[in-house]
């Protein structure tokens, strides 16, 4: 097999393969090649796509705490700091959510713990919070999510498993 160098791709050389090939020169091209044997499921790239707008919402709560902190809330240290939690969750979500996109196995437990925490937090605001209105869209989004997550084609592809064998 013929070794193609960074400079060769650069300088756009052609790089005969061995075999014949009559006096045709192939273009060289580059091929990228997956490493999972699995393509990601449209229900995991729909649920990365839903956990990474729970992020980008968490990061639109911690703009507002940061404009209410500097316009005159009761107690600015608190408020920076609930922004600042605030931002790091939502960073990590969004992370998450990206990363689940993107395919990465890993992603899928944060993702449904995010969830578990989230329908928690819909519960108490339909709840406790007396608050409907908040809580009921909120714990059907993370119940939607959660059904992506644990979809016969998401199961498959968490566990390699294709056409009924272990890869």
């Amino acid at each position: 097999m013929t070794a193609v160098s960074v400079h060769d791709i650069a300088e756009h050389n052609v790089v005969e393969p061995p075999g014949d090939f009559s006096g045709r020169h192939p273009r060289p091209t580059l091929e990228i090649m997956s490493t999972d044997p699995s393509p990601v499921p449209q229900t995991v790239r729909a649920a990365g796509v839903l956990v990474a707008l729970q992020g980008v919402a968490g990061g639109v709560v911690c703009l507002a705490l940061a404009v209410r902190a500097f316009v005159g809330a009761t107690d600015l240290v608190t408020t920076l700091g609930t922004a600042l939690w605030f931002a790091v969750i939502a960073a990590a979500v969004i992370g998450v959510g990206a990363a689940l996109w993107r395919g990465r196995h890993g992603a899928r437990s944060p993702a449904v713990v995010a969830q578990l925490v989230l329908l928690g937090v819909a519960w108490y605001a339909a709840g406790p919070s007396s608050r409907p209105e908040y809580g009921g869209p909120g714990a059907v989004y993370c119940i939607v999510v959660l059904v992506l997550l644990f979809s016969a084609s998401t199961t498959r592809w968490a566990y390699s498993v294709e056409a009924g064998r272990q890869a």
